[in-house]
């Protein structure tokens, strides 16, 4: 009756551990979309490798062999540990990801009592235990200085001297990380700001199909480095500053609007036409509340660029600005012309 329980939680286990292996598989790609798996290789690299494993070990557990099982044990403390760590980091815990944690955990404590007792059996029966008592010694002995070793290392190197050090690297991957992890640090890591924005032009850390660099820079500085390029900045690095504070929640726009609309109020001045752009079509969306701005954007009326001129236009229309729509009812271009002539009937 236990072999016969066995064989069927094995079979759950391996079913369950495939399908989520394949799916994985086959999302993986999909995820590192936009540029992702060559922004990152090494993780794209290893997360395709480890789904693999996790394929061909659920399909091994069939055989409901001890090597089979120790196989799957080793892949899914791995999934674990992750796991954990992914748990403790967040700042927020959703129900699937207790479920996750839950599920993994059953089933590593599973595998681990279920293949303990062959295990010391096997042990038992043995006619060499003393060499296998040497070699687990010794195993164990190589195994825990590797693990202190490793974190002697991981603690030199992530030492923020070391990791501001880093975003000097040739390779975006390895300036990824190290923002990343300077991200992490939060305001404790202010000091690196200036290295982090220098390379905001140049890097693009793609995650899940998102440049992930401006999100860094943000948990560090707020929106404090957005601010200072879109004064002082010029090409890709105002691109990402721009759209980093029109398209974020707007969460700090209540206490920072004076801020936040004086900043794109020197962005329709810049030389980049989607800078120009992203400015115009933001101010918008402050309304009357960027009325400050009104001048910057009767100017822009006459911007070289159509889509410019039409989405100013329009931004004084939805603040509602008198002197604005006077303007763009004079204006030369029939589409600020009929912009304005929507808002002026609009109540």
């Amino acid at each position: 009756m236990r072999q016969l329980v066995d064989k069927v939680v094995l079979r759950i286990i391996a079913s369950a551990q495939g399908l989520l292996s394949l799916v994985s598989l086959v999302m993986t790609p999909v995820l590192f979309n936009y540029g992702g798996a060559a922004a990152n290789p090494t993780a794209f690299q290893l997360l395709i490798l480890f789904w693999l494993w996790g394929a061909v070990s659920a399909i091994c557990l069939f055989s409901v062999r001890l090597w089979a099982r120790l196989l799957v044990l080793v892949w899914n403390v791995v999934l674990l540990s992750y796991v954990v760590v992914a748990f403790l980091r967040a700042g927020h815990r959703a129900n699937a990801e207790r479920a996750l944690l839950a599920v993994s955990t059953l089933v590593t404590a599973y595998l681990l009592i279920s293949a303990g007792s062959p295990l010391a059996n096997a042990y038992r029966q043995s006619p060499h235990r003393r060499t296998v008592r040497r070699w687990m010694l010794f195993v164990t002995t190589v195994i825990a200085l590797a693990l202190i070793g490793a974190r002697l290392a991981y603690s030199a190197s992530h030492t923020q001297r070391a990791l501001a050090a880093k975003l000097d690297s040739p390779t975006q991957d390895t300036r990824c990380s190290a923002a990343q992890q300077l991200a992490l640090r939060g305001r404790a890591a202010a000091a690196t700001l200036p290295k982090l924005t220098a390379i905001l032009g140049t890097t693009s850390c793609i995650q899940w199909g998102s440049d992930q660099l401006p999100e860094y820079i943000e948990a560090i500085g707020d929106i404090d480095p957005f601010l200072e390029l879109m004064k002082n900045g010029n090409g890709r690095a105002v691109e990402k500053a721009a759209m980093q504070l029109m398209y974020r929640p707007r969460h700090y726009a209540t206490r920072r609007t004076s801020d936040l609309v004086s900043a794109f109020a020197d962005g329709l001045h810049n030389s980049d036409l989607l800078v120009r752009r992203t400015s115009a079509a933001a101010l918008g969306t402050f309304g009357m509340s960027a009325a400050q701005a009104a001048p910057d954007l009767i100017r822009s009326l006459n911007d070289p660029d159509g889509e410019v001129r039409t989405l100013a236009a329009n931004s004084l229309g939805r603040m509602h600005s008198v002197d604005g729509l006077k303007a763009a009812l004079a204006n030369a271009d029939s589409a600020v012309r009929h912009v304005a002539i929507y808002w002026s009937a609009t109540p």
